[in-house]
């Protein structure tokens, strides 16, 4: 539950807000984290976001209460971006360009209206208290890390058609509603913002989606969300190798 503090800002108990931070506090203590754990809330509208080093000085982190961001990191021509939502836990301002060995851009684009949690150094000392706490706030950054990771190993499949359905069965996993005709994913991702996170241009995602669209394993619905249909890619049986290709005789194609 938001309230407003005496100063009219408004402010959230973040104990009630996040289950697992909650869950992290010793039962006969939770009524006093709840009461006393509380942040600032930031407001976002859709549209780029900038944050600035000195409105957050201090502050242990950004939690995200909800809403939908896409983190965009430039080098060069080509642009990689991070989906981030619900229970991640940012610090923009520790990314300084200037400080970085190869020149880069990065941006924060808000494609759903979002809230987040200003975790300060008073909310620090609160959850300091409670070390299952704040290894779950560890844990955040560490499972933000391995999805980068894990996005990156797809952007690397040979075919932009394999990628496109391995990202969104993946955010599927985090963001999917089961459903009679298949597994619908409520993002509104676009085919650019598609393209960036797999490693592809537009044009080819707009292909790739139409193939698996005729194949029916992908459709977008009317409301702008995917329907994946049938099993994710790792759960379909395997070809064996040459499998569906016609066989060599022993020795063809050899060199003379």
């Amino acid at each position: 539950m938001a309230v407003r503090a005496s100063n009219g800002e408004h402010v959230v108990r973040v104990f009630e807000h996040d289950d697992d931070l909650f869950a992290a506090v010793p039962a006969n203590a939770r009524d006093l984290a709840v009461r006393h754990g509380i942040a600032r809330v930031r407001s976002l509208p859709i549209g780029t976001w900038e944050a600035s080093a000195e409105d957050y000085a201090g502050d242990l982190g950004l939690l995200v209460l909800d809403g939908l961001i896409l983190h965009d990191v430039r080098v060069g021509s080509v642009t990689c971006t991070e989906l981030l939502a619900r229970g991640d836990v940012l610090r923009p301002w520790d990314e300084d360009p200037e400080l970085q060995p190869v020149p880069m851009e990065t941006a924060w684009r808000v494609i759903a209206p979002a809230r987040l949690a200003v975790l300060d150094r008073r909310f620090a000392v609160v959850a300091g208290r409670f070390p299952d706490v704040m290894a779950t706030l560890l844990g955040r950054t560490m499972t933000r890390a391995r999805g980068v990771v894990a996005m990156m190993s797809i952007s690397h499949m040979h075919r932009v058609e394999a990628r496109l359905e391995a990202c969104l069965w993946y955010l599927a996993d985090r963001f999917g509603r089961v459903t009679a005709e298949g597994v619908v994913l409520p993002l509104p991702l676009t085919h650019m913002a598609l393209g960036r996170l797999v490693g592809a241009q537009r044009p080819s995602v707009t292909t790739a989606l139409g193939e698996l669209a005729e194949q029916g394993r992908v459709r977008r619905l009317p409301d702008g969300a995917y329907l994946l249909v049938g099993e994710p890619p790792a759960m379909r049986p395997r070809q064996a190798p040459g499998a569906g290709a016609p066989r060599q005789a022993p020795g063809a194609g050899a060199p003379a």
